[in-house]
C-alpha cells in the first residue's frame, strides 16, 4: 500500500471475453491493477486494446454478448461483480462516475441541459429543488461554465462546453473514483488543453481518484501520476508517469511514445524533393471571399465565419499547402467553398480562371476528376449498407467512366494496396467492419483512383490512433512525392502540419492572420494566436507543466 494512501480500486486477474465465429476473443486478459485515493491515473493504447473495456467492466456495464469470465474488482473492499444491479445503480454517480466516450453526442438533444444534470440527483434521491440548483451553480461554475447554459439545448453549445456539461454529469455527487474514456479525442488542441486543465482542477478540489482512458500518450503524460499500457487485451506495462518516458520496457510502449509527433523528428522529414511540374495544371483561385450567417431570425445582425480570404492552389508544382486552426476558425467552411457545396456571400472562387458558380450544375463530374477531398469523420461518411467494393466501383463508374470489367477491378485493387489494404481481406467488408484508420485510407484510395490534380484533406487524422497517425501521414506525403498531387492539409495540430506541409495558413474567426512557410511560421511565430496554438500542444516532457 502506498504511504498514507487508502486503495479505492482493485482489480484482479480480470478477463472479458466477446464470441466470434470461429472462437472467443479476450478484450480485457488477465488485467491486474490497484489504484489509490487522490491518485491520477492514464490507460493508453490504440484502438482495439481493451481500453474501453476495461472500463465498461469496472462499472459492470459490459453489454452481451461480451462476458466477465473471471476475476475480481474491489472497490473500497467490496466485490462488484458480486452486487445486485439495483446495489450498483445506487453506486454509480455517487461513487464512481463516467465521462463517456464521445460524450459530446452523448446529451439528450431535446433536453435543456438543467434537466439532464438534475435528472441524476433525483434518481439519487436528491429532492429538494433548490438544493439541487444550488449544487448544479456551483458545479457549473468549477467546470468554468455561466449558470446561462442552464436554459440551452445541447446543439446551443459549442464542442468544449459540451465537454465540461459531461465533467460536470460526472462530478455533480462528488465521486470518489472518475473515469474519463477519451474526454478529448474530438477536441482541438486549445480546447483539449482547458478541458483538461478543469479535469485537472476538478480532481484537485474533491481529491477523487480518475483513470483516464487515451491513446495520446503525449497527453496523458501531461496529467497523469502513472501510466498503464494496453495491447491486444493485456495491461503490458504499468509504472510511474517518469518511468514510463524515461525507461520504458515493453516494445509496444516504446512504439506509441516514437509514434509522439513533434517538431524535432519532424523537420527531419520535412523536405519537399519534388522537381516534376504539371504540364496540364489546375488553378483555383480564392479571391477576397466572405461567408456569413445571420445570428438570428429576428435581428439584422451577421456572424462571419470567412472574411476577406485570398488563397490559390496551383498544381503545375506539387505540394502541400496547410489550414491550421481550432475548431471554429473556418477550416472547413472553406473546404466547402472550394468544393462547391456551399457558396460564399461575397467574392470569387476561380477554377482555371472561370468562376465555379457558373458550371456548378456540372460540378459532379468534370470539377471532381480534378479535385477529390477526404472528409474530416471517417465514420459518417459511408453507406452501412454497402461494402468497400461497391464505394470503389461506383466512383470509377461514375468519373472515370469505366465499365465493371476485370481491368476496372484490377485498377481498383492496386489503388487500395497503394494505402496499406489488402484487397483480399477488405473487399467485401461493410463500413462498421473497418476501424478508423482503414476508413480513412479507403477514402484516400478513392480519391486517388481518379488521379486528381488536387486533394483537399479535412483533418484526416484528427481521430486516429497514434501509431496509425504517422503511416496516414506518410500516406499524405505520397500523394506529393508520388502521385504529383497538391494537397490542402486542414488541421488543428501543428505538429501533424509540420510534419507534411510545405506552405502553412494559420486561420482563427475566420481570418488568415499568418502565412508562409511551415518550418518559418512554426519555428519563429509571429502572431499571437499561431503563439497559443504551439503551446497548447501536449508533449512526452513531463516538465512542460501543460495542465496548469
Amino acid at each position: 500500500m502506498q504511504k498514507n494512501k487508502n486503495l479505492i480500486l482493485s482489480i484482479s486477474n480480470l478477463t472479458v471475453t466477446y464470441p466470434t465465429e470461429k472462437n472467443q476473443i479476450n478484450a480485457v486478459d488477465n488485467v491486474n491493477l490497484k489504484i489509490f485515493e487522490n491518485e491520477k491515473i492514464a490507460i493508453v493504447g490504440e484502438s482495439g486494446s481493451g481500453k474501453t473495456t476495461l472500463a465498461m467492466a469496472i462499472l459492470s456495464l459490459i453489454k452481451p454478448p461480451g462476458k466477465i469470465i473471471s476475476g475480481d474488482i474491489l472497490f473500497e473492499n467490496i466485490n462488484l461483480l458480486c452486487l445486485h444491479k439495483n446495489e450498483l445503480r445506487k453506486k454509480r454517480l455517487n461513487e464512481f462516475s463516467l465521462i463517456t466516450q464521445g460524450s459530446m453526442n452523448s446529451l439528450n438533444p431535446v433536453k435543456k441541459i438543467y434537466f439532464q444534470l438534475v435528472d441524476g440527483m433525483i434518481d439519487h434521491e436528491y429532492k429538494d429543488k433548490k438544493s439541487n440548483l444550488y449544487k448544479i451553480k456551483s458545479v457549473l461554475k468549477s467546470v468554468g461554465l455561466d449558470e446561462k447554459v442552464l436554459n440551452m439545448y445541447p446543439h446551443e453549445l459549442s464542442g468544449g462546453m459540451k465537454q465540461r456539461i459531461s465533467i460536470a454529469c460526472s462530478i455533480l455527487l462528488e465521486p470518489k473514483l472518475i473515469i474519463a474514456d477519451e474526454p478529448t479525442s474530438a477536441l482541438d488542441v486549445i480546447v483539449q488543453r482547458q478541458v483538461m486543465q478543469t479535469l485537472n482542477n476538478i480532481q484537485k478540489n474533491l481529491k477523487s481518484s480518475i483513470i483516464l482512458i487515451g491513446h495520446d500518450i503525449g497527453l496523458v503524460v501531461q496529467f497523469a501520476d502513472k501510466i498503464g499500457v494496453m495491447h491486444e487485451g493485456k495491461l503490458v506495462e504499468y509504472d510511474e508517469t517518469f518511468q514510463i518516458t524515461n525507461n520504458p520496457k515493453h516494445w509496444y510502449t516504446k512504439l506509441l511514445i516514437k509514434s509522439v509527433p513533434n517538431f524535432k523528428t519532424a523537420k527531419k522529414n520535412l523536405k519537399n524533393t519534388i522537381t516534376k511540374t504539371d504540364k496540364n495544371p489546375i488553378k483555383i483561385e480564392l479571391k477576397n471571399i466572405y461567408k456569413s450567417y445571420d445570428k438570428t431570425l429576428f435581428k439584422n445582425y451577421k456572424k462571419f465565419s470567412l472574411k476577406n480570404i485570398n488563397l490559390t492552389i496551383d498544381s503545375s508544382k506539387p505540394e502541400i499547402i496547410g489550414i491550421a486552426g481550432q475548431s471554429g476558425s473556418g477550416k472547413s467552411t472553406l473546404m466547402q467553398i472550394i468544393l462547391g457545396t456551399l457558396e460564399q456571400t461575397s467574392g470569387e472562387v476561380l477554377f482555371n480562371g472561370k468562376p465555379i458558380k457558373s458550371f456548378k450544375k456540372k460540378i459532379n463530374n468534370n470539377f471532381l476528376k480534378y479535385i477529390q477531398p477526404i472528409f474530416q469523420d471517417p465514420f459518417g461518411v459511408y453507406n452501412p449498407f454497402y461494402k468497400s467494393k461497391h464505394l470503389l466501383i461506383e466512383t470509377v463508374n461514375n468519373l472515370l467512366m469505366l465499365k465493371n470489367s476485370a481491368e476496372s477491378i484490377d485498377y481498383i485493387k492496386n489503388s487500395m494496396k497503394d494505402v496499406g489494404l489488402d484487397p483480399e481481406i477488405f473487399w467485401e467488408r461493410y463500413p462498421h467492419q473497418l476501424s478508423g484508420g482503414q476508413r480513412q485510407r479507403l477514402m484516400v484510395a478513392r480519391a486517388l483512383m481518379v488521379k486528381p490534380k488536387v486533394i483537399l484533406a479535412d483533418e484526416p487524422v484528427s481521430m486516429i490512433d497514434a501509431s496509425l497517425r504517422a503511416s496516414i501521414l506518410e500516406n499524405i506525403k505520397k500523394l506529393r512525392d508520388k502521385h504529383n498531387i497538391t494537397v490542402l492539409y486542414i488541421t488543428h495540430d501543428l505538429t501533424t502540419a509540420y510534419q507534411v506541409c510545405d506552405k502553412l495558413h494559420i486561420m482563427n474567426e475566420g481570418e488568415i492572420v499568418e502565412s508562409g512557410n511551415c518550418v518559418d511560421i512554426i519555428d519563429n511565430p509571429k502572431h499571437d494566436y499561431t503563439k497559443l496554438l504551439i503551446d497548447s500542444i501536449p508533449s512526452m516532457d513531463i516538465n512542460q507543466n501543460w495542465i496548469n
